[in-house]
């Protein structure tokens, strides 16, 4: 049987006896709280300027932007005034003091080495050093999932981070800490469970460099935007007749391991963070993800992930399949389970084709702890549509994979064993092949070259979606590139032109 109140599939392929969403959608409140933070802001001192000591060199590293240095630091030639001569003090975290010359409208950032000889009276310069204001903390509402700056912005305190100058506004989301925070009460989110049921917190999405925290207990560390975290939550920590409270609380200047997209957080076109100066950390935070809660009884094990992998039985094709008349598929379901103590188990894997039988995987033995198994599925070319990417010669075909663990429970002795129960996860798929082509894969020769080597590097670069070349357009590519273009570039190849547009409009 399946548990009274659990999913009969649950979509994120994440299943349990029952699995609870903590997230904003399912009508969960969350917070964003930040502490007091110290900002910065422009202080002027007239006829002063900074030098560095006697006899000094200039300093060997590159600065801000990787400019040159003199002894009177880094020049910045694109800075038109005193007030934006600070500012660009105020985003480099090395610049120690800006000294705007008024003779010649120039910009110098020293750093802590070009100005430790003190400070000396000069005429015509103004110098600024970066100081702080004490703001008190914010408690704002959140989204989940979601992310920091999209919060801010919803609650008026930041402007559109990709609006004109606004990514420079980044003093509100990277000089304070902040915090996700909710409650929880588990007597109103599961049924009850005998002793010794597990229960874990998943984190799909977590961007990053956050402490797990509940009640007041740090649990571990997320430190890598692309992981799922599974953190078993000790029953000595959560409370059974009380809210519990679960913060997930950004830290500045945590050492991260982990990966991290990097577009999102002060590289090329995104949001200006201190990552600049290489401190990961700083980028864009949020929770990206679900939060769940999985309840997992004593001898039901829980499905952590379902993975299809699949593969096309022919060659890498270079002209167009057709629907039916192809080589055919082969599907490796892999099933990731967690049981809680040793039981013995089925797992069945239900597709959703015509024709699609079903595969059972009988009599596995779970120990406890983690494990995988591997259901392998045969799909004919006339069982399934080809999925296509949008505007590319066809639909967007998915199809279903329901999987089901069935656990035995062990004979009690006493005749009145417990029924057997189930767990169910549901995944949708689509059937395509796609390659990256790097070289000319319609030469027998490159071709046959290719399988021993990365490719000629000659051909340029293509993906081929069911054999159909596919060209990618608007990546690096802003929307309003082609009006940007000076005249005397304009004539360009009608190929870059047809790449140039498709990405101003959105093309992809």
């Amino acid at each position: 049987m399946v548990p009274a109140g659990s999913p009969p599939a649950a979509s994120s392929a994440v299943a349990a006896s029952f699995v609870q969403s903590l997230d904003t959608q399912t009508h969960h409140v969350w917070q964003l709280v930040s502490d007091g933070a110290l900002l910065p802001f422009c202080s002027y001192e007239v006829g002063l300027d900074f030098q560095p000591a006697e006899g000094a060199e200039a300093a060997s590293h590159g600065g801000e932007l990787g400019r040159k240095r003199s002894k009177q630091g880094v020049k910045h030639s694109n800075v038109v005034s005193r007030a934006a001569c600070c500012e660009a003090c105020l985003r480099d975290s090395m610049c120690a003091v800006a000294v705007w010359v008024e003779a010649s409208q120039l910009c110098w950032s020293k750093t802590a080495s070009d100005s430790v000889g003190g400070a000396v009276s000069r005429e015509g310069r103004v110098s600024c050093r970066p100081q702080f204001r004490s703001e008190a903390p914010l408690v704002l509402p959140a989204v989940v999932p979601g992310d920091l700056i999209t919060d801010l912005q919803r609650s008026g305190l930041v402007g559109d981070p990709y609006y004109e100058l606004n990514f420079f506004n980044s003093s509100v989301w990277h000089l304070r800490s902040w915090s996700y925070r909710t409650t929880f009460e588990l007597h109103r989110t599961a049924p009850p469970f005998p002793r010794g049921s597990a229960l874990t917190l998943i984190l799909e999405g977590v961007k990053m460099g956050a402490v797990v925290v509940v009640n007041g207990v740090e649990l571990r560390n997320a430190t890598n935007q692309f992981l799922r975290y599974e953190i078993p939550l000790p029953g000595d920590i959560v409370r059974h007749d009380a809210p519990n409270v679960l913060q997930l609380r950004f830290v500045r200047g945590m050492e991260l391991d982990g990966r991290f997209m990097a577009c999102s957080g002060g590289w090329d076109w995104a949001p200006r963070t201190e990552t600049w100066h290489g401190q990961a950390s700083s980028f864009s935070k949020g929770v990206v993800g679900s939060v769940l809660l999985a309840f997992s009884e004593v001898h039901v094990p829980r499905i952590t992930h379902v993975t299809p992998v699949i593969h096309y039985r022919g060659e890498p094709p270079t002209a167009r399949l057709a629907d039916g008349q192809h080589s055919g598929f082969d599907v490796r379901v892999r099933i990731h389970l967690n049981a809680a103590a040793p039981t013995a188990a089925t797992i069945r894997v239900q597709p959703s084709w015509a024709g699609g039988g079903v595969s059972a995987l009988r009599n596995i033995t779970l120990s406890a702890g983690d494990s995988t198994h591997t259901v392998e599925l045969s799909v004919e070319a006339t069982a399934v549509r080809l999925w296509w990417p949008v505007g590319l010669m066809g639909e967007q075909a998915l199809y279903d994979l329901l999987v089901t663990v069935t656990a035995i429970p062990p004979d009690s002795g006493g005749g009145d064993a417990p029924a057997p129960a189930a767990v169910s996860a549901r995944r949708r798929i689509g059937f395509r092949t796609v390659a990256l082509v790097t070289y000319n894969d319609s030469d027998p020769k490159q071709r046959a070259a290719a399988a021993h080597a990365s490719g000629s590097g000659q051909h340029g670069m293509l993906f081929r979606v069911n054999g159909v070349a596919l060209w990618t357009r608007g990546a690096n590519v802003r929307a309003s590139m082609t009006a940007d273009l000076p005249h005397s570039y304009r004539a360009i190849p009608p190929s870059l032109a047809l790449v140039l547009t498709g990405g101003a409009h959105g093309a992809a």
